[in-house]
Protein backbone atom coordinates (compact mmCIF):
# COMPACT_ATOMS: atom_id res chain seq x y z
CA UNK A 1 0.00 0.00 0.00
CA UNK A 2 1.46 3.35 -1.03
CA UNK A 3 1.96 6.15 1.46
CA UNK A 4 2.69 9.83 0.80
CA UNK A 5 6.31 9.21 1.88
CA UNK A 6 6.80 7.03 -1.22
CA UNK A 7 6.09 10.02 -3.45
CA UNK A 8 9.22 11.78 -2.26
CA UNK A 9 11.48 8.80 -3.01
CA UNK A 10 10.16 8.05 -6.51
CA UNK A 11 11.34 9.62 -9.78
CA UNK A 12 7.89 9.62 -11.38
CA UNK A 13 4.32 9.73 -10.10
CA UNK A 14 1.29 8.36 -11.96
CA UNK A 15 -2.16 8.68 -10.42
CA UNK A 16 -5.23 6.82 -11.62
CA UNK A 17 -8.70 7.04 -10.12
CA UNK A 18 -12.24 6.02 -10.94
CA UNK A 19 -14.82 8.77 -11.28
CA UNK A 20 -17.93 8.98 -9.14
CA UNK A 21 -20.37 11.79 -9.87
CA UNK A 22 -17.61 13.86 -11.48
CA UNK A 23 -15.20 13.57 -8.54
CA UNK A 24 -12.19 11.37 -7.87
CA UNK A 25 -12.48 8.48 -5.45
CA UNK A 26 -12.57 9.52 -1.80
CA UNK A 27 -9.52 7.44 -0.91
CA UNK A 28 -7.51 9.13 -3.65
CA UNK A 29 -8.57 12.57 -2.43
CA UNK A 30 -7.59 11.62 1.12
CA UNK A 31 -4.21 10.33 -0.09
CA UNK A 32 -3.49 13.59 -1.91
CA UNK A 33 -4.53 15.59 1.16
CA UNK A 34 -2.05 13.60 3.26
CA UNK A 35 0.71 14.43 0.75
CA UNK A 36 0.38 18.14 1.53
CA UNK A 37 3.55 18.18 3.62
CA UNK A 38 5.62 17.02 0.64
CA UNK A 39 4.12 19.73 -1.54
CA UNK A 40 4.86 22.37 1.13
CA UNK A 41 8.53 21.28 1.41
CA UNK A 42 8.92 21.20 -2.41
CA UNK A 43 9.87 17.52 -2.11
CA UNK A 44 7.77 16.67 -5.17
CA UNK A 45 9.34 19.26 -7.50
CA UNK A 46 11.02 18.08 -10.75
CA UNK A 47 9.29 14.71 -10.86
CA UNK A 48 7.63 13.30 -13.95
CA UNK A 49 3.89 13.03 -13.40
CA UNK A 50 0.79 11.74 -15.17
CA UNK A 51 -2.87 11.27 -14.30
CA UNK A 52 -5.70 9.21 -15.73
CA UNK A 53 -9.28 8.48 -14.83
CA UNK A 54 -12.16 6.32 -16.00
CA UNK A 55 -15.90 6.36 -15.75
CA UNK A 56 -18.62 3.84 -16.41
CA UNK A 57 -20.64 6.10 -18.70
CA UNK A 58 -20.09 8.52 -21.54
CA UNK A 59 -19.70 12.08 -20.20
CA UNK A 60 -19.53 10.67 -16.66
CA UNK A 61 -17.51 13.58 -15.30
CA UNK A 62 -14.05 12.16 -15.97
CA UNK A 63 -12.76 15.53 -17.19
CA UNK A 64 -13.72 17.29 -13.97
CA UNK A 65 -12.28 14.53 -11.77
CA UNK A 66 -8.75 15.47 -12.81
CA UNK A 67 -9.19 19.05 -11.67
Amino acid sequence: MATPAYLEADDAIIFGTPTLFGMMAGKMQSFLDQAGGGWARNALVDKFAAVFTSTGSQHGGHKAALL
